[in-house]
């Protein structure tokens, strides 16, 4: 059910102006609060930053508003957490657009098995849950490059996650 109420609304919106699609591929994350020996796929000596395989499909609307540009956009993604198991979510993201550059609020939540990083000594919140909910609050930040090519920042209080997409 909730990947059908996704689909529907990444698929409507007819209040903007303008909308695109977006893949979103990546991604290098660097957690801000705790290293861990446990996370998978370490590009950094103290195990802050790693490679993580993510995928998502974003949809963007635009509009103009008085001063400038404005967006709203749903993605939906899926891919490998810090401890390389399965995960997936949505996130919705509302900011201003300046000369292609996207900046705005980022909010939405991810599921996986939270059972799998206490049997690793990791903390996390709800730790006993196979279906762990995960709160997703920040900025993000997508720069549009030449030939369609975006980078995609998005910054919380726990990390950093950078991934490259393609918009058409």
């Amino acid at each position: 059910m909730l990947t059908f109420l996704a689909f529907w609304f990444l698929s409507s919106a007819s209040h903007a102006d303008i909308q695109s699609s977006e893949v979103l591929v990546g991604g290098l994350t660097y957690h801000l609060i705790a290293a861990s020996d446990q996370f998978q796929y370490k590009l950094s000596d103290d195990g802050r930053l790693i490679a993580n395989g993510l995928a998502g499909y974003r949809r963007v609307w635009t509009e103009h508003v008085e001063g400038g540009e404005a967006y709203e956009a749903m993605t939906v993604f899926g891919g490998y957490n810090s401890i390389a198991q399965p995960m997936g979510g949505l996130a919705w993201s509302t900011g201003l657009v300046d000369q292609g550059t996207r900046i705005g609020f980022l909010f939405g939540g991810y599921v996986q098995d939270n059972r799998k990083f206490t049997e690793r000594g990791i903390g996390i919140i709800f730790p006993d849950s196979a279906f762990g909910l995960m709160p997703l609050v920040g900025i993000e930040v997508t720069n549009k490059l030449p030939h369609g090519l975006l980078i995609n920042t998005e910054l919380t209080p726990l990390l950093i996650n950078l991934s490259i997409g393609f918009c058409f």
